[in-house]
């Protein structure tokens, strides 16, 4: 071998190795900051994947996101002498089709009074999973006086099963499940993901979105029509163990909660609609039934909104063709809020 050949096989093995080390200093660094690829956007707001939470918001990604991307004002943990109560729940508590200081919230922050504040934790999309998932990482830190969860059982049953974030472990209870839909689909090799975001600006290949799609991005309407069918059974059993996470944790603190069951358009004010699709009219609101039951079996303070929403069904709750509360909806859902808390003692008659 030539001289300059040997000195080109030398300067090539360097090369080799400085590329391979830069390449591994990148990987570690994408680990060490654990970066995630971003998942789409949603109605001008950047969604991104989360292995404990399925996906997150982008903080501040929209004018209206705080730095943790909830739709509020910036949290603080120090308090100012007001009661603090966070709500969690899905599109619901959300709000995006209204304007923030409609939001359910908002509304039951004015409903209760000046002594109180209360926090926006909902995310369009969350399950009841997720929801505990964001309470414990993001919620009891800032040490919240109070927690209101709202479910929405007309698909939280099937949240819970096709999101796989909690499932049952050998003695019934649930537990994390690290092989979630989202872990699985996050490449171990950060680098790839890193330069397919800057080549294409996606974070992820079509086949993974595509994969991911019908677990985060479908909510669809899931009637539970036989509570004896395995599969309806399992979702029960789910949700049965995710209020039984919320309780224990939050007994543990000392944190009084307050589950509110929101019903849906169709059971409040057209059920004709729900018959339309097979449904049999005495599984039209079995969803709502059961989580109540599952509710009281495990002890918690509970509001089902349906009766009180049916006999207001009248004045302009829902928005049509959206489905989710107007911000009248939402003023007549958090007056009934405010005062089953009170009744139900989780809140003074004033707060501080």
């Amino acid at each position: 071998m030539s001289r300059w050949r040997r000195l080109f096989s030398v300067n090539a093995l360097l090369a080799l190795a400085s590329t391979l080390l830069a390449v591994g200093v990148v990987e570690w660094v994408l680990h060490r900051i654990d970066f995630l690829p971003d998942y789409w956007d949603w109605h001008g707001t950047l969604v991104v994947l989360d292995r404990e939470l399925l996906y997150r918001l982008k903080g501040h990604s929209r004018a209206d996101l705080n730095a943790l991307g909830y739709r509020d004002a910036e949290f603080s943990v120090a308090k100012d002498g007001r009661t603090r109560i966070a709500m969690l729940g899905d599109s619901f508590v959300f709000g995006d089709n209204v304007e923030s200081p409609q939001t359910l919230p908002k509304a039951l922050e004015r409903a209760l009074g000046p002594g109180f504040e209360v926090w926006n934790f909902g995310i369009a999309g969350d399950g009841p999973d997720q929801s505990y998932a964001r309470m414990l990482r993001d919620v009891l830190r800032f040490s919240p006086d109070a927690i209101v969860l709202c479910l929405y059982p007309a698909n939280d049953f099937n949240d819970l099963a096709k999101n796989e974030l909690y499932v049952e472990g050998p003695d019934g209870r649930l537990v994390y499940n690290p092989d979630n839909p989202v872990a699985r689909a996050i490449p171990s090799f950060r680098t790839g993901v890193l330069l397919r975001k800057l080549l294409t600006g996606r974070g992820l290949g079509p086949f993974s979105e595509q994969s991911l799609d019908a677990v985060l991005a479908h909510d669809p309407f899931d009637p539970i029509v036989d509570e004896s069918a395995p599969e309806s059974a399992r979702k029960i059993r789910l949700m049965r163990g995710v209020l039984a996470l919320f309780r224990e944790r939050l007994a543990q603190q000392g944190i009084p909660l307050e589950v509110v069951i929101l019903p849906s358009l169709e059971n409040v004010q057209d059920p004709a609609a729900l018959l339309a699709k097979g449904i049999p009219a005495d599984a039209l609101d079995r969803n709502e039934q059961v989580a109540l039951r599952l509710c009281r079996e495990e002890e918690l303070h509970c509001l089902p909104l349906l009766d009180p929403l049916r006999e207001r069904r009248g004045v302009g709750l829902y928005q049509p063709g959206d489905g989710h509360l107007t911000p009248r909806g939402n003023l007549v859902a958090a007056r009934l809020v405010a005062h089953q808390l009170r009744v139900d003692g989780v809140v003074g008659a004033a707060g501080g």
